[in-house]
This record gives structure tokens, C-alpha cells and sequence, in this order.
């Protein structure tokens, strides 16, 4: 579940420990990566904002599937 808050033009949303802040007037998101390193991702096919942020949230899924244990170990052992 996806829990969504407004302050000014920034709406913040948050699905489990991972949080994006989308700029309303620039249309950009900002949000952690897996690796901790800021991201900054600008909406640039125009796509509504909610198809934007679940294509953020379902890329740091990615992401944070290349940090695991399990997914190191298989890339250095085979």
C-alpha cells in the first residue's frame, strides 16, 4: 500500500522503507537508491504522475534486487 502526502508542490510517497518526492512544477522524483546515492529522475514523456512514480518505484526494485546477498554471490561464483 502506498501511502501519499502534499506540503506545497511536492508530493511525497512511501511503499515500505523506500520514499519518492515528486516535484509537481518540474516534474522531477527524488528518492534513495539501493545503494544510498540520491537519484533525481525528470519525467520527460509527459506519462501521468502516478504511471511516473510506480516506473520509480518498480526501477529501485531492480536496483535493490543487484544489492542482495543472494544476487552478489551468484554474480561472483558463476
Amino acid at each position: 500500500m502506498i501511502h501519499t502526502y502534499t506540503k506545497g508542490h511536492i508530493n511525497t510517497y512511501k511503499l515500505g522503507d523506500q520514499e519518492i518526492k515528486y516535484n509537481m512544477q518540474n516534474k522531477t522524483a527524488r528518492y534513495k537508491n539501493a545503494n544510498g546515492s540520491d537519484t533525481k529522475k525528470r519525467n520527460l514523456n509527459n506519462e501521468p504522475e502516478s504511471v511516473f512514480v510506480m516506473s520509480c518505484f518498480d526501477s529501485l526494485q531492480e536496483v535493490k534486487k543487484t544489492y542482495t546477498l543472494e544476487h552478489i554471490i551468484k554474480h561472483f561464483v558463476m
